[in-house]
């Protein structure tokens, strides 16, 4: 939308630095800002969102896996990537908001089937239910661990 980045100091700030609005569903949203005494406008018509759509669309499918699995002292997860990728895998409680445990960090995975293996005496985890997040590509998968 814009080709240069720009800072602002707090008498930069104009009253209405940004202002979105979107008429209906049918109709494109249009985006107006200011900067450097200048007015900018964009215009996101339904070929703009049918692009984005169909990106959103094709990463939600790169990593295929299972929705739910049983608790027990060794998970196997199965995963199938569209492509090489890193995934960051972190296990939380749905209801302990404190609660996470990093399984690992950018790890490496080729194109292909592979299995994800959690020990859950190894990560300290008593029997209950679980939400494995699996991050790729600025995207992520979840899994319920569940107990049964």
């Amino acid at each position: 939308m814009n080709e240069k980045s720009f800072r602002l100091s707090d008498d930069d700030i104009p009253p209405y630095l940004l202002n979105i609005y979107c008429i209906n569903n049918h109709n494109p949203s249009e985006f107006f800002w200011r900067q450097d005494n200048a007015c900018y406008y964009v215009r996101l018509d339904d070929s703009s969102y049918a692009a984005n759509n169909k990106a959103f669309a094709a990463q939600e499918n790169f990593l295929q896996t299972q929705k739910t699995v049983s608790f027990s002292e060794k998970i196997s997860l199965p995963i199938e990537l569209q492509d090489t990728t890193t995934i960051t895998a972190v296990i939380t409680k749905p209801l302990d908001p404190y609660f996470e445990r990093v399984m690992f960090t950018g790890k490496k995975f080729k194109k292909g089937k592979h299995e994800i293996v959690l020990n859950t005496k190894q990560l300290g985890l008593e029997k209950g239910n679980y939400t494995l997040f699996l991050y790729y590509k600025a995207h992520n998968k979840f899994v319920w661990v569940v107990e049964e």
